[in-house]
């Protein structure tokens, strides 16, 4: 039965992935279509912040020094009840900048009450731990290209990644930006990071902002955003750098809070999936949603059936024979390749072979396509993310899902 399972699990799986890969093919790499501005139009960033004093400073100099027209440019830096001096901010002396503080309401009412305030007929939205590149915002807002475009995601990286699992994030990153880029092309993309993402303000007001009570309101305004067929499109440039979490503790949660958002808002928007209005996003994304929230499940049981018993089984027979191993069999190649060819289970080195090659040429496409190398410093954290981080993140993904079986108020 479990075989059964690992086929048919596996089969999705790259049914899945060679559509993105023939997405590929057929659209390339072409960006899409730009808008030539007359005139660059007034854009508002806003920066909701809870004791952020660390990084606030920083963070809004790298607005301030966008390769911009400064009478073009605000930024509204949201207090959300910092206890740390967060509100220090105010001492930048630039009349582009203006603080506003409220009561500890959380991240959504934040951006609201940015919103509220925001003059741009674009609104940027940056979290605070995060740094924009000088010629980012032009690079985006030109992309506003019709005015059914709701939304232009940006490209993510993480700042200064240094350990293994900071580089590990930084591909997950960019193959999440690569991923986006062909899903631009189907009208697919299900989030808008919160590390400045650029949104028409007429549309978020026109859709009713920022969901309050979301604990992932990026996740959330997107699918709101796709349910009014409005399309959200993925920048070929435009760098923001976000700082990552350095050790396993703080990316558990991190990812524990992902998740348990990813489940509530598909659940909110389960409606939307195969709905033919709803095209490419309701047909082919939402299943894919719902298969990667699941495949935790089959990714836990397929590795401790293939990978967890059979090591417990080599370790139990070698106590049982005394620890005594017959070297000499082991390295008898005859031996060991008669074995393999007569007794190996070939279709599912197949399929473990082929999600391997897939994986690779997007890990590859995704470093290209930003003029990004593979280097050897890189083999390693490469090897982890194929290897173990997707384990990590299937404990991750059960984890959240046993959370919203206990219930209870979710928080941000």
């Amino acid at each position: 039965m479990l075989d059964v399972l690992f086929a048919v699990f596996y089969f999705l799986l790259l049914y899945m992935s060679i559509f993105l890969v023939l997405t590929f093919v057929e659209e390339g790499e072409a960006g899409g279509r730009t808008k030539k501005f007359r005139e660059w139009p007034f854009v508002s960033v806003i920066v909701p912040a809870f004791n952020e004093s660390a990084t606030i400073g920083r963070v809004v100099n790298s607005v301030l020094g966008l390769d911009y027209p400064k009478e073009k440019l605000e930024v509204i830096v949201v207090d959300d009840g910092s206890t740390d001096g967060t509100s220090s901010v105010r001492e930048i002396q630039d009349n582009r900048v203006k603080v506003i503080r409220q009561p500890r309401r959380g991240k959504a009412s934040a951006l609201n009450l940015g919103l509220d305030h925001a003059r741009g007929k674009y609104v940027a939205c940056l979290d605070a731990d995060s740094f924009v590149s000088p010629g980012a915002l032009k690079e985006m807002v030109v992309n506003f290209s019709s005015g059914d475009i709701a939304a232009v995601t940006p490209v993510m990286h993480v700042h200064n990644p240094k350990t293994v699992l900071e580089k590990i994030q930084n591909i997950e990153y960019l193959l999440a930006v690569y991923m986006k880029r062909l899903l631009s092309h189907m009208n697919a993309i299900n989030v808008t990071p919160g590390p400045f993402s650029i949104y028409r303000a007429d549309v978020l007001r026109s859709i009713g902002k920022f969901d309050e009570k979301s604990i992932v309101e990026d996740q959330e305004i997107a699918y709101r955003i796709q349910r009014h067929n409005f399309r959200i499109v993925q920048s070929d440039s435009g760098d923001v750098y976000t700082v990552a979490p350095k050790n396993l503790g703080d990316l558990y949660r991190q990812r524990k809070r992902w998740y348990k958002g990813s489940w509530l808002t598909f659940n909110k928007y389960r409606e939307m999936m195969m709905d033919r209005k709803y095209g490419d996003f309701g047909f082919y994304l939402m299943p894919n949603i719902l298969f990667g929230l699941v495949s935790c499940f089959f990714m836990l049981a397929f590795f401790a059936a293939y990978v967890v018993i059979p090591l417990a089984d080599a370790v139990r027979h070698i106590y049982i024979a005394g620890l005594y191993v017959n070297l000499g069999s082991y390295l008898n190649f005859a031996d060991v390749l008669a074995n393999f060819v007569f007794f190996a289970d070939f279709y599912k080195l197949f399929i473990l072979w082929s999600f391997t090659a897939i994986t690779t040429f997007m890990i590859v496409r995704s470093h290209k396509s930003l003029s990004r190398s593979i280097g050897f410093a890189e083999a390693v954290p490469v090897a982890a993310f194929m290897l173990a981080y997707y384990i990590f993140i299937s404990f991750v993904n059960i984890a959240s899902t046993a959370d919203l079986m206990r219930g209870g108020e979710h928080r941000w």
